[in-house]
């Protein structure tokens, strides 16, 4: 259980009544005191939190954003990448581009993307030719732009991203996205752009909920200001201007992906807590704060409600203290006792009992036994003493939380024994509340749950990996296949997958025994593992039959299939090898392996389609003569 940190009641028990009351008297006046500074800590720690949250919600709109424009600028990028690919095609194959087919295409992807994006397509001078709105008569060129003399100095493929330009169609500012296309040689063709108005960004800054006097601005690659949202009458900063703090600039300069920041003093005058983020799709920075007045509206609410509770807390306890003290000692101590004895002592798990500080009072013979700690050694301690570690702040937040809305607890948790072993157990925690509904103990109850535990491994185990070998089974390869398809699709990268079959396996069993040939197949097991990249999965089907699953190979089909024979060829080598079998080298056992390869990618082709052809493939190694690869 967390430490609570909750006042202890004092008890003043004495014959003399002048005493009584001189102890009444120090109690009331430690007591309020004790209050006030505890609500002055709450003031302390409620605003800490609430900047905290604060922090929290910038970083995580700024990161929301972030995904946002990620998301659009990857959209964005698929368009001019099929684009490309569509006018690419037409070159190859008619020589030259259809103006009705190009502009059609151009149209459908705007229409899928947003009326306000501008699609437009160069030639080789860089003149616009198609997806042009500009007047008749004239023709626009990008020549002179920096993207266009980048993509027509590269030819790496890469997107193309501009700072803010002012578009030459629309007259407005606007972020260039492009991508080349070449003709069939390889030369340099011409442009596929698309031109983003800085517009969009303000609309997707507009979204954003940071209260009535928050606010965020966007800045390009040079830290010029791309939009500010509101838009701040206080100050004369127009788009492309570079006036900003030093501790934004001190920022930027640092090269960080994000931090949070508090600024007392800002353009209008208003104190905020900042997030900075650089943008992970484009090379622009983004800020985005809440302002103080809005966050703190409701901690001075508390400030003031909190001032009123000290005073009628004060006021209170002066009244009632001398009534409450005699007629209330006898029966809470009595109480005290049954609830104890009524919730505590009565099992025979583990137990801990702990005042409403979470001081240990009582402990029972069965903590002992799984704990390793004697009564005497944890009675007045915290059972914070047992943590392991293993768990976060937040477990045990989580923990609490539910135990104060609840009034109960109950879940796995790992815990440490007296001699440093850490283990498993079953704990359940219960709040114990006078008949005010005020916490006065809690009762906590567990037992090791180690075996149940181990016994939930193993049978993972039996269910996944290969008994003999340790490798995975059938059913985990048939899981992790569905998954390899699944990533590939999203990558369009290729897989392969290998059957491995041991030549002469039948001969080895039928002259050496069975004993020999689990030998045999656990150090085909060791070679296989070996032998393949990180990451790859090796897996027995069953008898002397091995399958081993390659991903990401590449993009490419024949450097794909070149990468999988080359680990078949690898695989092959090392299973060529002779296998010591028992301790002389007159026992060694000379054995080989055929293996058939299929390729796939995504959902080309489903799973057992797949697997079909890389038994094909096997069969066809073993009619080349055994020991070498064969695809399919």
């Amino acid at each position: 259980m967390p430490d609570i940190p909750v006042s202890r009641p004092l008890l003043v028990v004495s014959p003399n009544m002048k005493s009584v009351r001189s102890a009444l008297v120090a109690s009331v006046v430690a007591i309020n005191c004790f209050v006030f500074l505890l609500l002055g800590y709450e003031l302390h720690g409620a605003r800490l939190q609430k900047e905290r949250e604060v922090a929290t919600s910038m970083e995580n709109v700024t990161l929301l954003l972030d995904q946002t424009i990620t998301a659009s600028v990857q959209k964005i990028d698929l368009a001019l990448r099929e684009i490309t690919e569509e006018l690419t095609s037409s070159l190859q194959h008619r020589g030259q581009l259809d103006a009705r087919e190009v502009n059609d295409v151009l149209s459908s992807w705007r229409r899928r993307l947003s009326p306000v994006i501008g699609i437009r397509v160069t030639d080789v001078a860089g003149i616009i030719r198609y997806g042009a709105d500009a007047p008749p008569g004239t023709a626009p060129s990008y020549a002179d732009r920096d993207f266009f003399i980048a993509q027509r100095a590269s030819n790496d493929g890469r997107l193309v991203i501009s700072d803010p330009v002012l578009g030459r169609i629309s007259q407005t500012r606007v972020i260039a996205f492009t991508r080349r296309y070449e003709y069939p040689d390889g030369r340099f063709a011409g442009v596929v752009a698309a031109a983003v108005p800085v517009d969009y960004f303000a609309g997707l800054l507009s979204g954003l909920d940071l209260g009535p006097h928050g606010g965020a601005l966007l800045r390009d690659s040079t830290a010029a200001l791309i939009v500010r949202h509101p838009p701040n009458p206080a100050t004369a900063e127009q788009p492309g201007a570079r006036t900003f703090s030093k501790e934004l600039g001190d920022i930027i300069a640092s090269g960080v992906p994000f931090k949070t920041y508090h600024s007392l003093q800002t353009a209008d005058g208003r104190e905020r807590v900042n997030t900075y983020r650089r943008l992970s799709a484009v090379p622009f920075h983004l800020v985005a704060g809440e302002a103080a007045e809005d966050y703190l509206a409701d901690w001075r609410r508390m400030v003031e409600r909190d001032a009123a509770i000290g005073l009628i807390f004060l006021s209170v306890t002066s009244t009632l203290a001398w009534s409450l003290w005699r007629s209330l000692l006898a029966s809470e101590r009595a109480d005290e006792e049954r609830r104890i004895a009524a919730v505590a002592f009565e099992s025979r798990q583990g137990m801990v009992v702990t005042d409403a500080h979470s001081n240990i009072i009582r402990v029972n013979r069965t903590f002992t036994e799984l704990t390793g700690y004697e009564a005497a050694e944890v009675v007045g301690g915290k059972p914070s003493m047992l943590k392991s570690g293993r768990h976060d702040d937040e477990f045990y937040a989580g923990m609490w939380r539910a135990i104060q809305e609840e009034g109960f607890w109950q879940g796995e948790i790992w815990n440490r024994r007296k001699n440093g072993e850490v283990y498993p157990e079953w704990l359940t925690i219960t709040a114990v509340r006078d008949p005010r509904g005020v916490i006065t103990h809690y009762v906590a109850s567990f037992w090791d749950i180690t075996r149940r535990i181990e016994d939930e491994t193993e049978i993972r185990n039996l269910a996944f990996f290969d008994p003999l070998t340790g490798l995975a089974n059938r059913r985990l390869l048939t899981d992790r296949l569905h998954h390899a398809f699944a990533k590939s699709s999203r990558s369009a990268r290729y897989g392969a997958l290998l059957y491995v079959d041991l030549d002469r396996f039948k001969e080895l069993n039928d002259s050496l025994g069975h004993a020999q040939g689990d030998r045999l197949l656990e150090l085909v097991a060791d070679r296989l593992r070996v032998n393949v990249r990180e990451g790859d999965t090796v897996a027995r089907f069953g008898g002397d039959e091995f399958v081993v699953l390659l991903e990401d190979l590449d993009l490419d089909r024949e450097r794909a299939a070149d990468s999988a024979r080359a680990i078949g060829e690898k695989l092959c080598t090392a299973l060529g090898v002779p296998y010591r079998l028992q301790a002389t080298h007159a026992d060694d056992w000379h054995c080989t392996a055929s293996i058939g390869a299929s390729l796939f990618r995504g959902h080309d082709d489903d799973l057992d389609a797949v697997l079909a052809r890389a038994d094909a493939a096997l069969y066809a190694a073993k009619g080349a003569g055994r020991n070498t690869v064969r695809f399919s």
